[in-house]
């Protein structure tokens, strides 16, 4: 998991900027797609609002992210129809939603139902 581990030290560089009094605090993640070996991967990060386009859908997944409560198990996901197909991935985010720590990590068993389960946030 060599690629897992260095993207994921590389979270520890999304910081969440500290909010005026009064404003909604701001969610920095680091999204990381790979397989379960980790011989290969990609990863975005994602600012929220959004405040650089680091991500390509960043408005979109920001409003999937506060749809689900920054609960990666609840978003809204986009589902539609996907082959059986046994290739899997998975999807790791680390950072802050709304001030919160956030860590998680999911296996998916093809791309398709990584992107039906979890609509923009993992579209990158």
């Amino acid at each position: 998991m060599r690629i897992i581990g260095t993207a994921l030290s590389a979270a520890a560089l999304v910081v969440a900027t500290a909010a005026p009094a009064g404003a909604t605090e701001q969610t920095g993640l680091y999204l990381v797609i790979s397989d379960p070996d980790g011989t290969w991967g990609r990863g975005v990060s994602l600012d929220c609002p959004p405040n650089r386009a680091l991500h390509p859908h960043a408005e979109s997944a920001c409003a999937d992210l506060d749809m689900a409560g920054g609960d990666f198990d609840n978003l809204p996901g986009d589902q539609h129809p996907c082959t059986l197909e046994y290739d899997p991935v998975e999807a790791t985010a680390e950072g802050t939603y709304q001030g919160n720590s956030v860590r998680w990590t999911a296996e998916f068993s093809n791309a398709c139902t990584l992107d039906a389960d979890t609509g923009w946030v993992f579209r990158f």
